[in-house]
């Protein structure tokens, strides 16, 4: 192992924010897991759907994606967590 060259510039670490408002302005769209992000299995985290709103409200595109461990006609079947159509965030 070699050692970095004198100087040499290192990319920063990830950026830690507390809200999405912090960083939605940088962005076209956002991607979001539904498990454990969009909510918890049953019902949804009221700040995560507050944000997706206000997001979607100031023109972003959201993304609600999951990799939950059910057949996909289940995760059909499965209520969406914030109980509203699809398309209404």
């Amino acid at each position: 192992m070699t050692s970095p060259a004198a100087g040499a510039q290192h990319a920063p670490g990830p950026r830690m924010i507390e809200a999405l408002s912090e960083i939605s302005g940088e962005y076209d769209a956002v991607f979001c897991d539904l498990w454990g992000c969009y909510h918890d299995g049953l019902k949804p985290y009221a700040a995560a759907v507050a944000a997706l709103r206000a997001y979607r409200a100031a023109g972003g595109i959201v993304i609600l994606l999951t990799n939950a461990p059910r057949p996909a006609g289940e995760r059909a079947a499965f209520p969406r967590p914030d109980r509203r159509a699809p398309g209404q965030l």
